[in-house]
């Protein structure tokens, strides 16, 4: 119905503007906008944003500033603003600290704010009052603040390489690891959510499941991910490269990668923008992409790769739990290169235990854990077509 946007210049005091397009026809329904004299006026101020949200049903626009941590509510179709939160001016005291994610509830009567004070805040409309406060390290990233798909839990991932699970009703964190990236990707049937270096995680309890690349997307129902960069690459949960696009033509340069990305709800279209910074003649390279799966790309399990996981098996290691060494099968129905490896439930590499070719049969691994730390381990058995992965659990 509605589109937002938010025009910040700089350096220096310029226009600031926000704008409200009519959905259907891209005409301007409502601007607010500053001369470069009235940049750091009272309305300036609050249009000083780099975050903007729309609320589900239109009514509402928020946006939140850059400069003093506030978050300005409007109405849409009277094209009033009803409150800025805290209201002060410069020196500021009480702000959130720079605003960078928001969302509303589903009945549009909370707004979820991720700020640079390191916490997010949920904070009800009708009154402006704090109904909580969550420590989530620092401000949610590109597209680190996600609900789960029954909209109980928010993830987030922030600048400060941290992932966490919230309670959206108490605001309680359920857990919170470091991947040492950023984002918070969540799947579309709630069981996996991915960092921005495509390392996936499950939602039940932030347990390491394995790595992809690039900024991703979790295809639905399948152990899949879409990886987005300056192409679109389909991973396996064990980052295996099966699919790759042609480059999109987006930028080479340091500051170009991708910034935001969309999977259409029927998977068939990906919608990428990129930071353009390249000084390339005569124009830079694009910073949106669009791209189509093609006909008869199989991005789900193919028939190959079906039969093979029948076969090629990764054995429970035994004993399970553990206290010193361990034992691990698998089996192979023909001669492939495979490579055993072991890593932390937050993605760190802490053994290679096999890399090498063998021979069609059963064999086994054995590994000692001594020098580690107790708790819960991945182990991961690659071959050139498929990755498999199990837990163990160490105790000493």
């Amino acid at each position: 119905k509605w589109v937002s946007y938010i025009v910040n210049p700089t350096p220096g005091p310029k226009e600031h503007k926000m704008v409200i397009l009519n959905g259907e026809t891209g005409n301007i329904h409502w601007e607010i906008k500053t001369t470069p004299e009235q940049a750091f006026s009272e309305t300036g101020r609050i249009l000083e944003s780099i975050a903007i949200e729309l609320s589900n049903d239109g009514t509402y626009v928020a946006f939140g500033t850059s400069a003093g941590g506030q978050v300005t509510l409007a109405n849409v179709q009277n094209k009033e603003i009803l409150w800025t939160y805290p209201d002060e001016t410069y020196p500021y005291t009480t702000g959130f600290g720079q605003v960078r994610e928001m969302r509303f509830s589903d009945d549009n009567q909370y707004l979820f704010i991720g700020a640079g004070d390191g916490y997010l805040i949920k904070l009800r409309l009708s009154d402006k009052s704090i109904v909580w406060k969550a420590f989530i390290g620092a401000w949610p990233f590109v597209n680190g603040m996600n609900f789960s798909p029954d909209k109980k839990y928010i993830y987030t991932g922030t600048k400060a390489f941290e992932m966490s699970k919230i309670d959206a009703n108490t605001g309680e964190i359920i857990w919170q690891i470091e991947p040492q990236v950023f984002d918070a990707e969540v799947s579309r049937d709630g069981k996996y959510v991915a960092s921005f270096s495509g390392k996936l995680y499950e939602t039940e309890n932030g347990e390491f499941l394995g790595s992809g690349k690039d900024r991703v997307h979790i295809l639905n129902g399948e152990k899949f991910t879409i990886g987005v960069n300056k192409e679109i690459t389909t991973y396996d949960f064990g980052g295996k490269e099966w699919n790759v696009s042609e480059k999109s033509g987006i930028g080479e340069c340091a500051g170009c990668q991708v910034q935001w990305s969309y999977l259409s709800l029927d998977e068939q279209y990906v919608i990428v923008s990129a930071r353009d910074m390249t000084d390339s003649f005569p124009t830079p390279g694009p910073g949106i992409a669009i791209y189509k799966r093609v006909s008869g790309t199989n991005l789900s399990v193919n028939e190959e790769l079906n039969n093979q996981t029948k076969q090629i098996e990764l054995k429970q290691n035994y004993p399970n739990p553990f206290s010193s060494k361990t034992t691990i099968d698998f089996l192979l129905p023909f001669d492939s290169e495979v490579k055993i490896e072991v890593f932390t439930i937050l993605g760190q590499s802490v053994a290679l235990l096999l890399n090498e070719k063998r021979s069609s049969g059963l064999h086994s691994v054995e590994f000692d854990f001594s020098g580690l730390a107790s708790g819960m381990y991945i182990y991961r058995l690659t071959t050139p077509n498929l990755s498999i992965s199990k837990k163990m659990n160490f105790f000493k």
